[in-house]
């Protein structure tokens, strides 16, 4: 199972518009589960992704105890984690990413794999979909 959540950044897009920028993208790479953060409550549509949406990422995790958890994370805040060149994906496994508003690092445990995304210009930043759409094609690169 490949899942991916992110958390909806309420300073830019409508939530409309950015879930079903996770739609297709989930749809083209064969994503099994969506999970958006926070729950507002509207209908997430049908097709062959499954959608979920929680209040908070901590509940959304803890649904699925079973999945691998994968934070991409940005070196500057978490300088060891691993990059993306070098990382082996899991075959059950849940992508988790952040927003431009908020980390998520304070919810990573020893258990937890943390995957960087390594750019020329290491001070910009990527929005979680344009990250989300380089692991997605590297894991497709690396698994066929």
């Amino acid at each position: 199972m490949i899942a991916l959540l992110f958390i909806w950044d309420s300073g830019s897009l409508h939530p409309w518009t950015e879930l079903n920028m996770w739609k297709q993208l989930a749809e083209a790479f064969q994503v099994d589960l969506v999970i958006m953060i926070p729950n507002l409550k509207m209908d997430l549509g049908s097709g062959t992704v499954t959608f979920e949406a929680y209040d908070t990422v901590e509940e959304a995790l803890a649904s699925h105890p079973e999945l691998k958890r994968v934070f991409l994370e940005p070196k500057s805040i978490v300088p060891d984690a691993i990059d993306l060149k070098d990382y082996v994906h899991e075959d059950n496994v849940i992508y988790i990413f952040g927003n431009s508003a908020k980390s998520n690092v304070g919810l990573i445990t020893e258990d937890d794999t943390v995957v960087s995304v390594d750019t020329p210009n290491p001070d910009a930043q990527l929005w979680a979909i344009e990250v989300a759409s380089i692991v997605l094609y590297d894991r497709k690169l690396k698994q066929g």
